[in-house]
């Protein structure tokens, strides 16, 4: 058990390296501009239109699991999360399972309301029964204060389909602006 999860973790890693590696190597090594594009949060979002039916099919599974956290239903955010689950959110010091994420997720809906958000597809790659989703997020919402935040953020996404459902397995990301 212990094996398989570092083997997975190891998985999830190396995937992300890959992708921020590529980023890295599409911008011109000699200028510099090209290079902040890629690691921007202003870089801009892919096409839709573009994409084949497993891209579109998985960024809708990305959509529906927005509009269950923006809706605060819990439990239909925790049907997207594989049993194995292991997230790793900035700042958190250490990646989380399932448990713990549900947890947290469930104290931030007690304690705050959203009132609107967006998300941006960076990447969507779909190999096999495996899928790697980077997006960028806008989210806008109060406290039990009733204090007024923003945040911005990005995040990669590992997707696993298992008995023709997307499950979330692994997740890395969190806010890049201050509220």
């Amino acid at each position: 058990m212990i094996r398989n999860c570092f083997i997975k973790s190891s998985v999830v890693v190396g995937v992300f390296c890959i992708g921020l590696f590529s980023g890295i190597m599409l911008a011109d090594n000699n200028d510099a501009s090209a290079l902040k594009k890629v690691l921007s949060h202003k870089a801009p979002a892919m096409s839709v239109q573009a994409w084949n039916d497993e891209q579109k099919e998985i960024w809708a599974v990305e959509k529906a699991v927005w509009e269950e956290e923006f809706n605060q239903d819990i439990n239909g955010l925790a049907s997207y999360f594989h049993p194995e689950f292991r997230g790793w959110r900035a700042p958190d010091s250490v990646p989380t399972d399932k448990a713990s994420r549900m947890k947290w997720v469930k104290y931030f809906y007690d304690t705050t309301d959203y009132l609107v958000y967006d998300i941006y597809p960076v990447g969507v790659d779909v190999h096999g029964s495996v899928a790697l989703v980077r997006y960028y997020y806008s989210v806008a919402y109060k406290d039990m204060a009733e204090a007024h935040k923003m945040e911005q953020g990005q995040f990669t996404d590992i997707w696993i389909k298992e008995d023709n459902k997307w499950l979330l397995i692994a997740d890395h990301g969190g806010t890049t602006s201050a509220n």
